[in-house]
């Protein structure tokens, strides 16, 4: 999706959370470090694995760093 490129592109984010609103580094995880968070995120959110299941691509995670 689009929202992937852009932040491939330009990796810099303004995050909002509730209320919470903060600047972050996007960064796009591979490797064992992307498998351990995917498992976590498809164990909370079961749609993950359909997702994965429904394609032979991998599917991006990225995670988000704090820049303050």
């Amino acid at each position: 999706p689009d929202w992937y490129y852009n932040l491939v592109a330009n990796p810099e984010a303004r995050v909002e959370v509730g209320t919470e609103k903060f600047e972050a580094l996007a960064t796009v995880t591979e490797g064992p470090a992307r498998e351990t968070l995917f498992t976590k995120m498809s164990a909370r959110y079961p749609i993950f694995s359909e997702y994965q299941k429904n394609t032979t691509r991998v599917i991006p995670v990225i995670t988000l760093t704090p820049l303050r």
